[in-house]
């Protein structure tokens, strides 16, 4: 009996670590499907709109110029300030 009951203790051991071994297979595989879904989604969805907004912005500027202008002198500004911050905070 007790011979069985090792047997039993080291397949029980085994189907363990296989059953381990198995979820980390599967959890690698699960996040390479989700990494290939994401990527489908981006150059299906994501990327097209991007490329559409970057040219609707072109257009914008090309069409009101003053306001693009301003825009641009507006963003920069705020970048300026923000590296002055960060340098002043870091050091």
């Amino acid at each position: 009996m007790k011979k069985m009951l090792g047997s039993l203790e080291y397949f029980s051991y085994i189907s363990t670590v296989i059953m381990i071994d198995m979820r980390d297979i599967i959890k690698k595989f699960g996040i390479g499907v989700l990494g290939v879904g994401i990527l489908i989604l981006l150059c299906g969805y994501v990327l097209p709109a991007l490329i559409w907004g970057f040219f609707w912005v072109l257009l914008q500027m090309m069409l009101f110029p003053l306001t693009s202008l301003i825009v641009l002198f507006n963003l920069m500004m705020w970048n300026w300030v923000y590296i002055m911050y960060t340098e002043r905070k870091n050091g």
